[in-house]
């Protein structure tokens, strides 16, 4: 007897017919569980926080007396790790729990992001200059 969706139509009766084998869980799309729903979460949070680091960044360039040079100097000056870190990034990523690995760079990236923050807040962006 071949399987079939939707209502039956045999003797007047309209009871739906479903599969045995599905269930409401097998139903749902991948990116309804929560694995993603954290993956995504995390990645709109690290997104914000990035490109508005970079923004403020740019602002505490202007405000200790720079111009648009020194922006993009220090905008060059945070893109040079990135690549250094990418290339390792991969070698380190390849060999360890993708888990681990993705919450490791989180973890440094938002320290990275707080030490970037004291120094601005504290009116020393120079770093001993």
């Amino acid at each position: 007897m071949p399987k079939s969706f939707g209502r039956a139509t045999l003797g007047g009766d309209s009871q739906p017919v479903t599969s045995p084998t599905s269930s409401p869980s097998s139903r749902r799309p991948a990116w309804a569980g929560r694995n993603y729903s954290l993956l995504t979460a995390a990645a709109v949070v690290t997104n914000l926080g990035s490109q508005g680091a970079l923004v403020a960044a740019a602002f505490a360039v202007l405000e200790t007396g720079g111009d648009g040079g020194d922006v993009g100097l220090v905008a060059a000056a945070r893109t040079l790790p990135l690549v250094l870190f990418l290339l390792i990034g991969g070698a380190v990523a390849d060999r360890l729990p993708r888990h681990r690995v993705m919450v490791a760079a989180n973890a440094l990236n938002c320290l990275s992001q707080a030490v970037f923050a004291a120094l601005v807040l504290t009116g020393d962006p120079g770093c001993g200059r």
